[in-house]
């Protein structure tokens, strides 16, 4: 059902009003905010299905829309204006240009967003924008109208800072502090991937970028973007990013070694000697998120015969002491992509199965562990089925003594099948029970 505007547009006035002060606070996050509520109303209303709206409430729609669009036209005229003010006003008029809003709505937006892209706000938006947040301004095409909006952005942005500055390291100190305006806004950089991408292949600025946010005393606060830009240096200059994820791990500064595990993943066909090496280093690192992003990275590492020993050799050196999360996955390394079950012996199955005895809930990640057990017992059967009668063992052992978090098999999604063990084996199982 439609508002009884009669009664309610007092309160909408009111409201847009308050709106209005807001725009010109001191605090950006203040006026970000109430940009963000002018702009949502904006778009055409999208009614339930089979109610049409009324011409006149069409008409009162449409007059506030109006009204939105001159009051953040009127904010861009009045100083001060602070960039992330600036940058969220042209945001919402920019949302004013989609299919999903009125003909008149785009054509006065249009009319009003003549702004002129200074090199500082065309950097801020595209560190602050993703690829979808641009409007769809096509039907026929609508992911194609985002693609090309984004891609149009970056190109400018190249010409621009190109033209700002003559150096690499000046180009990324801008970067860098865009970032940091964003967060300190609470806008987010959510277009740092986009640009990041946008400059993959250039070794040189990503280089720079690295040095930029590890020197920068907010380092920490910018750990994601390092390794957003490490990830890309991997991709570009393998040798360089290698020798920095030696020095990062050396220097043990814990947020950036952190994010250089992030970018140890590497394409399976493109493994080499040294990836193995930084991943066996890395994984000595005593952090269990470290070790867990080393091992995802393993999981899919495993496409070429001749790494398959060295990953191996790396895995076994893991230590899960009791971490659930960590224990799943490393026993998610052991698949089609990653460490191959056909070369573990008894001595590996042995160590694998005493890693795993400490971790005191097998049902963690939906039974992720158990599915391993039930895939190793095609080959080690007679070890999984000593590896929980253990476990059952321990389990009454600290019950006794009044501990009830160890868990053995009696848990969702605990259960470990032995249905892939020949039948004459099941026999010897059941007579070891």
């Amino acid at each position: 059902f439609g508002l009884n505007y009669s009664a309610v547009a007092p309160v909408r006035r009111n409201a847009l009003e308050f709106l209005d002060s807001l725009l010109y606070s001191v605090h950006c996050v203040v006026a970000n905010r109430a940009i963000g509520s002018l702009a949502s109303l904006l778009p055409n209303v999208l009614n339930r299905v089979g109610r049409e709206s009324k011409p006149d409430e069409i008409a009162w729609q449409q007059t506030e829309r109006l009204d939105v669009l001159i009051l953040l036209a009127r904010r861009l005229e009045v100083q001060p204006l602070s960039l992330a003010v600036h940058r969220r006003t042209v945001h919402a008029l920019r949302s004013a240009m989609a299919v999903n809003c009125s003909a008149e709505v785009r054509g006065r937006a249009k009319a009003v967003r003549k702004v002129e892209w200074d090199i500082d706000l065309l950097l801020f938006d595209a560190v602050c924008c993703r690829e979808g947040d641009f409007p769809i301004t096509s039907t026929d095409d609508p992911v194609g109208s985002l693609h090309m909006q984004s891609e149009k952005q970056l190109e400018e942005l190249a010409i621009a800072l190109d033209r700002r500055y003559g150096t690499v390291q000046e180009k990324a100190q801008a970067l860098v502090e865009k970032v940091k305006l964003a967060y300190q806004c609470r806008m987010g950089p959510n277009g740092f991937d986009r640009v990041v991408n946008f400059y993959h292949r250039d070794g040189a600025l990503l280089s720079a970028l690295v040095e930029c946010i590890a020197a920068n005393v907010d380092s920490q606060m910018l750990a994601q973007e390092l390794s957003t830009v490490l990830f890309a240096l991997h991709a570009a200059k393998p040798e360089e990013f290698q020798a920095r994820a030696r020095s990062i791990v050396a220097n043990g500064v814990q947020h950036q070694v952190l994010a250089a595990a992030c970018a140890l993943r590497v394409n399976s066909d493109d493994v080499t000697a040294g990836d193995l090496a930084l991943l066996d280093l890395y994984l000595r690192f005593p952090d269990a998120r470290v070790q867990r992003h080393c091992l995802h990275a393993i999981a899919y590492m495993g496409k070429k015969p001749e790494v398959q020993p060295l990953l191996l050799r790396a895995v076994m050196g893991v230590e899960v002491g009791g971490d659930p999360q960590v224990a799943v996955a490393f026993v998610e390394v052991f698949g089609l992509y990653g460490v191959r079950l056909e070369q573990l012996s008894a001595t590996d199955v042995a160590h694998i199965l005493a890693e795993l005895a400490s971790v005191e809930d097998l049902s963690t990640n939906q039974g992720r562990i158990p599915s391993f057990l039930s895939r190793l017992t095609k080959r080690f059967p007679d070890q999984v089925l000593q590896f929980l009668l253990n476990r059952i063992d321990t389990e009454q052992e600290r019950r006794n003594r009044g501990d009830w978090s160890y868990r053995a098999i009696d848990s969702p999604y605990a259960y470990v099948s032995f249905g892939e063990v020949a039948a004459n084996d099941k026999v010897q199982l059941v007579r070891t029970c």
